[in-house]
């Protein structure tokens, strides 16, 4: 790789949980490129590593330097950000050395965590941005989380990505959609990056007791519906990042196991957005501490 210029008209700099990341190019391409991946989320999380990228060339092929060294080159503008995306999380990982990686939905309400996880494509990033814009709701993520040893999920900070069919379900992002930051996918249209903050709130991460499990579903009449703990011990599995998960195989299933036999566990199938988000109200209601007595 040839090095470019030495100044940089375009870096930023973000704390992805006990990570901070340095970006920097000279190219204006590259810097509508990474606005994928800036992240405006409030964290208060003790810096563990810090990790230098900067990109080199004006237009494709890039080169990439992570913390001075040479690793990726002659990539376009979609590769640069699947690369740097993928990069980010991989630190993430090496500095969580005792979580569980899930793909899941932290969702809050009155103090309760709520952990939504479905099968990819059921629509968990639409319900999570919904929830966004409703009243009482606090959404951390929509894809990731770790699950320590206290049963707490904390999201891993990304901005929440929305396909083309999430738009007509979204009525409260119409007029930003297209300003939002996009990048083509693999069906042909373009994935947009909403920063929760969008929606008028603090956009806060930090680790939390789960409240209850709900496994989202589409199929038959939408409400509620019950699970055994196997079936969620089991669908937990399928939603597990094994391969970025450093404990032992029957260490994070015994976690799994854990957590859902000590909060409620539903099956949630999903009609409209909006009476999905008064059903996820009523169970972070139902499983709302009882406050002590004044006189106890």
């Amino acid at each position: 790789m040839v090095a470019g210029p030495g100044r940089d008209p375009f870096s930023f700099s973000q704390q992805l949980l006990g990570c901070r990341f340095l970006f920097a190019s000279d190219s204006a391409t590259v810097a509508d490129a990474l606005q994928f991946l800036r992240v405006s989320a409030r964290q208060d999380f003790p810096l563990k590593r810090e990790v230098r990228f900067r990109v080199q060339g004006a237009q494709a092929p890039f080169d990439i330097y992570e913390n001075g060294e040479p690793v990726r080159e002659g990539i376009d503008a979609h590769e640069l950000v699947a690369f740097l995306y993928g990069r980010q999380f991989d630190h993430l990982q090496e500095t969580e050395t005792s979580d569980v990686s899930l793909h899941g939905v932290c969702a809050d309400l009155n103090g309760q965590r709520l952990l939504l996880c479905a099968e990819s494509g059921v629509g968990k990033s639409t319900l999570a941005a919904h929830l966004a814009f409703t009243p009482g709701f606090h959404v951390s993520g929509d894809d990731s989380l770790l699950l320590d040893e206290r049963l707490q999920a904390t999201a891993l900070p990304r901005r929440f990505m929305l396909r083309p069919g999430s738009r007509p379900l979204l009525p409260a992002l119409e007029d930003a959609w297209d300003q939002l930051p996009g990048l083509a996918n693999d069906e042909g249209g373009i994935t947009r990056a909403f920063d929760p903050g969008l929606a008028g709130r603090d956009w806060e991460i930090r680790p939390q007791p789960v409240t209850a499990v709900v496994r989202l579903v589409r199929n038959g009449e939408p409400g509620w519906r019950k699970v055994s703990s196997l079936a969620m011990v089991e669908t937990l599995m399928r939603q597990t990042f094994a391969c970025m998960t450093p404990l032992a195989h029957g260490e994070w299933i015994a976690r799994l196991g854990q957590l859902v036999n000590s909060v409620p566990c539903r099956e949630y199938s999903i009609g409209g957005l909006p009476q999905a988000a008064r059903d996820l109200r009523q169970l972070a209601e139902r499983a709302r501490p009882v406050p002590a007595s004044r006189d106890s």
